[in-house]
């Protein structure tokens, strides 16, 4: 999904499904106590000491950065953008013009790994492409 509205109304229409094709769900109810819970989040964006001009750079800056960095650049750009891509792959691709380094980051399922799992793959293919 590329927004929070594209999202909502895709849960709305899977939640729907489910009551159709499964009347009895209808009329269920959870215990007190199991009662879902809808919550707000609020992101707070940080400037870092980081930056870079370079793949080499780029690489190495991932080694030091906190994987919330990772999680904001992956996750939320597609948000913040509205575009099918992250922060990564947009700057390698329109920056620094390598659009088969940027597609394969791209091609990524970030839900697959953990954070830290994702930031060493994204190190490996990156540091595989400068040695290339």
């Amino acid at each position: 999904m590329t927004t929070i509205n594209d999202l909502r109304d895709k849960i709305i229409l899977t939640i729907e499904a489910y009551l159709s094709a499964n009347k009895n769900a209808a009329g269920r109810f959870v215990h007190e106590g199991e009662e879902f819970h809808f919550m707000k989040s609020v992101s707070f964006i940080l400037p870092t000491q980081y930056e870079t001009d370079s793949l080499a750079g780029f690489a190495d800056i991932l080694k030091k950065i906190d994987v919330d960095s990772i999680y904001f650049h992956i996750f939320e750009a597609r948000l913040r953008l509205g575009k099918k891509t992250n922060d990564f792959s947009n700057w390698i691709e329109t920056s620094i013009g390598d659009k088969e380094l940027a597609d394969k980051i791209l091609k990524l399922d970030p839900y697959t790994y953990t954070l830290e799992d994702l930031r060493k793959t994204i190190i490996h293919i990156v540091e595989k492409r400068t040695k290339a």
